[in-house]
């Protein structure tokens, strides 16, 4: 934590050294950087709390075969595999018709995408569960499937993000505070993923079902929260990552030109 707050002070320090354009570039970097920590936050649950979920609360065969619930993590890679050429072909055909996606949208769609996953993940439970209190794996695949459109949108972009916000002699620290975000989320992620640890010796599906559906629920929608305050804002995040120096001085109150 200590840290942390250091390494904050620097970027401050060093932000407000620079014009008002490149200080207004290093704001929607810090914005972008603190929407990542919340993604990861997110990405953290797929090795244990949702990992968890599918041991727990779901049937493990799929076409008739058995499936052993740990490799549903194997879902992550496969569809950024899949999705990375499907994106890259969109990225491609938006641009040539003159309407990119701009980084603060992409960051923002891919918050959304995450809240679909962890929503799909307590609806699979709310109302899709058997009398068993089991659902099925199919959910599973859907909620990697989110979760990775995430990932693609927000932890790829992350360091083109640094790149096309940061000054060059600043790159290397600011590389180094994206990979500190991750290090924050991590320990973030624990503590969430503890929300969903089960009573000694609870191991019936029909009590252990409520209180994933529960916590994903509560995940899922404070993530699409987030969504939602993250693309009102992408208007203003875009004009101050574009302005020229004259239209920046009015961008962040209380700014004057350096």
């Amino acid at each position: 934590m200590t840290v942390t707050v250091a390494v904050v002070i620097v970027f401050f320090r060093e932000a407000f050294k620079l014009d008002t354009v490149g200080r207004n570039k290093m704001y929607v970097a810090f914005v972008l950087m603190l929407e990542a920590v919340l993604f990861y936050v997110l990405y953290a649950q797929m090795p244990t709390s949702l990992n968890f979920f599918a041991i727990n609360n779901m049937h493990h065969e799929m076409l008739g075969m058995s499936v052993n619930p740990i490799s549903f993590q194997a879902l992550n890679p496969f569809w950024v595999v899949v999705g990375s050429p499907v994106l890259a072909l969109i990225y491609t055909r938006m641009g040539s018709k003159g309407r990119d996606l701009t980084m603060p949208l992409k960051f923002t769609l891919g918050m959304f995408f995450c809240s679909l996953g962890f929503l799909t993940a307590a609806a699979s439970g709310w109302w899709f569960a058997d009398e068993q209190g089991l659902t099925s794996p199919w959910f599973m695949v859907l909620i990697y499937l989110f979760q990775s459109i995430g990932e693609l949108m927000i932890s790829a972009l992350g360091l083109a993000m640094v790149a096309a916000l940061v000054p060059q002699r600043l790159m290397g620290f600011i590389l180094g505070m994206w990979f500190l975000t991750q290090a924050m989320a991590s320990l973030l992620g624990g503590y969430v993923a503890t929300f969903t640890a089960m009573p000694e010796g609870m191991t019936d599906p029909l009590q252990t079902l409520p209180i994933y559906t529960g916590v994903f629920g509560k995940i899922g929608m404070a993530t699409l929260l987030i969504a939602v305050v993250m693309g009102l804002m992408v208007p203003w995040l875009n004009r101050m990552m574009n302005a020229t120096p004259t239209e920046a001085e009015g961008l962040v109150p209380g700014q004057s030109q350096a």
